[in-house]
């Protein structure tokens, strides 16, 4: 069992309530260069840096 199982419920009934509290305004586009590109699975850290 982990974390979700106990804080998910109480956390979705609380975001539920407190939604309508926040201007969550509109989200922008993305860039053209992000859209229709190819999906690759990677795995690790990619950075470069440490072990992955």
């Amino acid at each position: 069992m982990d974390g979700a199982y106990i804080a998910g419920p109480q956390w979705a009934q609380y975001m539920q309530q407190v939604v309508g509290f926040y201007d969550h305004g509109d989200f922008d586009a993305p860039p053209q260069n992000l859209i229709g590109g190819t999906a690759t699975s990677q795995s690790g850290n990619t950075n470069g840096k440490g072990k992955g």
